[in-house]
């Protein structure tokens, strides 16, 4: 995504500068004129040719700040929007920075790569869900251009940051409005594409929306609703959606000690999981390292999906679980209770929030579960 950014950057500022030199067909009255003086104004701004010593840093410096400015002004625009139809916001995340309402600001070791930004919003129902997340989707690319189309037509002399920010969102807006995707990455053209052509995948999106909704309420995996599982589940292809809907199907399908069906889910996860991003691909393979060792015995199966995960993990918490689900199929309970601490301890350093207490649930039956096999062992011995 970020690559296709500064190619579509680029590639406008060469039509700015195209426009720039064939100006002297334009007529010298009206819009026209005016847009013919700020694209004079702007490539000027731009690339200007008197610059000397640290000056020469200053295009460079405001062209970062201006992308910057346009990420946030198209996510906000995601934002607004969804709030006006009826979305409530999760979070909003711009590289690294990640605000939560109703104002936490985070600092993520995790971030998103440069200069790209991503809304987290769930719907608050059912109703009219198409046209309100078209709504929602259609929001980031309108708001970079109604914000950058009027100052291109003042008559003003632009300053730097402003010809850059202009230029810059406009590339943002127009190239998030083509449908395409970019390894993890569905742009809002894709997304907006699915649904006005009312197909599967655009079905599966809606139903991930509600999905979404009820887990990061607190619902937990095994009261899911069943017609929008099988809504999500009903298509599988090479996307990052087909990861995401077998991925909660398959947790519900786990809760409810359904193994086999769990099996054939978490095969699909792992099927499709090269064209996820690295936080499903490395959740997939926790899945499967949970599943070998819990449910299948298999604490070397276990252990070889584990190590595929990196060093530095992007869910340790999750990796805690594992190595005691591990330990437990070793025959280590002690081992595995002094996992699940940590793990407990890790999720206790989390906000509030109804994702975290049902968390805590399911460690605290895991570890009665425990706890009554180590009582067992006690007696037989």
């Amino acid at each position: 995504m970020i690559i296709l950014l500064v190619v579509g950057v680029f590639m406008t500022a060469g039509f700015v500068w195209l426009l720039r030199v064939t100006s002297g067909i334009e007529s010298s009255f009206g819009p026209g004129a005016q847009f013919r003086q700020f694209l004079n104004n702007a490539i000027g701004k731009i690339f200007p040719s008197n610059l000397i010593g640290y000056e020469i840093l200053l295009p460079f410096i405001f062209s970062w700040l201006a992308l910057f400015a346009a990420v946030a002004v198209h996510e906000l625009g995601h934002l607004l929007a969804g709030v006006a139809a009826r979305f409530r916001l999760l979070y909003v995340q711009l590289g690294r920075v990640q605000i939560r309402p109703p104002f936490h600001v985070k600092w993520r070791q995790r971030g998103l790569p440069g200069a790209t930004g991503f809304t987290a919003m769930v719907s608050v129902d059912a109703r009219k869900l198409r046209l309100r997340a078209l709504i929602m989707l259609f929001g980031g690319p309108a708001a970079n251009l109604i914000t950058a189309l009027p100052l291109a037509f003042l008559p003003s002399h632009h300053s730097l940051f402003a010809s850059w920010f202009i230029v810059i969102s406009v590339a943002v807006g127009l190239l998030n409005l083509l449908p395409f995707r970019s390894m993890a990455v569905i742009s809002d053209g894709q997304r907006i594409l699915m649904l006005l052509r009312n197909s599967r995948q655009g079905e599966r999106w809606l139903a991930l929306l509600r999905l979404a909704a009820d887990r990061s309420s607190g619902t937990a995996s095994e009261k899911q609703s069943p017609e929008f599982i099988a809504i999500a589940t009903a298509v599988e292809d090479d996307s990052p959606d087909t990861v995401s809907a077998h991925t909660i199907a398959y947790a519900v399908a786990f809760e409810k000690h359904d193994d086999p069906e769990a099996a054939r889910l978490l095969e699909i996860c792992l099927r499709h999981s090269g064209c996820a991003g690295p936080a499903l691909r490395e959740a997939a393979f926790i899945n499967a390292a949970i599943f070998q060792a819990e449910r299948r015995k298999r604490a070397d199966l276990a252990e070889q999906w584990l190590a595929e995960l990196p060093a530095k993990s992007l869910f340790p918490q999750s990796r805690l679980n594992a190595q005691g689900a591990i330990l437990q199929a070793q025959g280590d309970i002690p081992g595995a209770l002094k996992k699940l601490d940590e793990s407990e301890a890790m999720v206790l350093q989390l906000p509030p929030s109804p994702r975290r207490e049902a968390s805590l649930r399911a460690l605290q039956k895991w570890r009665a579960e425990l706890q009554a096999m180590e009582s067992s062992t006690v007696e037989a011995t």
